[in-house]
């Protein structure tokens, strides 16, 4: 399973239910725990915040999504900020222990809207757990580095080359300097950075 923002939650709730015949999952800016989503030591980051991302992703055409709506942000406990059994069904690191599926963590270091600890705590769940695991870091923000990078004949996009943090498994940080060609899409690698058949989960 591969997905960005949304989808790639999707994919990290799969996961940690440890679902048989799920091989492999790739994250890419997705959130490991809605309730460190949507609050910073217990406080919201915006009031009715479920409600605005329901509403933004419901297909309101059903009676059941329509009502549903309130239901979700009157267990989202607005008013006291509590972490409450409402939120515990939305947090996948406790179950990281489930997980049977390799995680290829894709995130960007200057993400704004799923912030870097969904992905840092997760880590370290996989790490705690033994799970088979890659990470891939950026430097940009809330984006799928692959598709959003150099040009492709997109107007205004960014062309050229930037340098891109990796973290390989042995927890020893490394550069990579990954480029895509606007005339191409495609990606190379400069040989200055370290193989990927180097680095090695332990």
């Amino acid at each position: 399973m591969i997905g960005v923002s949304w989808d790639g939650t999707i994919a990290n709730a799969v996961a940690s239910t440890g679902v048989e015949g799920l091989e492999t999952i790739v994250p890419i800016t997705a959130i490991s725990s809605w309730y460190d989503y949507t609050r910073g030591n217990g406080i919201p980051f915006y009031e009715n915040h479920v409600q605005f991302l329901h509403e933004y992703v419901s297909n309101f055409a059903e009676a059941r999504c329509r009502s549903l709506t309130a239901e979700l942000q009157a267990g989202s406990d607005d008013a006291t900020g509590n972490y409450n059994d409402w939120w515990v069904d939305r947090d996948y690191r406790p179950d990281a222990s489930k997980i049977t599926a390799s995680v290829y963590v894709v995130h960007g270091l200057s993400d704004e809207n799923v912030k870097t600890r969904q992905f840092g705590e997760w880590w370290d769940e996989l790490v705690a757990n033994g799970v088979e695991r890659r990470i891939f870091l950026h430097q940009y923000n809330h984006i799928d580095p692959h598709s959003s990078f150099g040009t492709v004949g997109r107007a205004g996009s960014r062309s050229g080359s930037t340098t891109t943090s990796r973290i390989s498994t042995t927890g020893c940080p490394t550069v990579r300097r990954p480029r895509s060609s606007a005339r191409t899409g495609r990606w190379s690698t400069r040989r200055s950075g370290p193989r990927p058949a180097r680095l090695r989960a332990r």
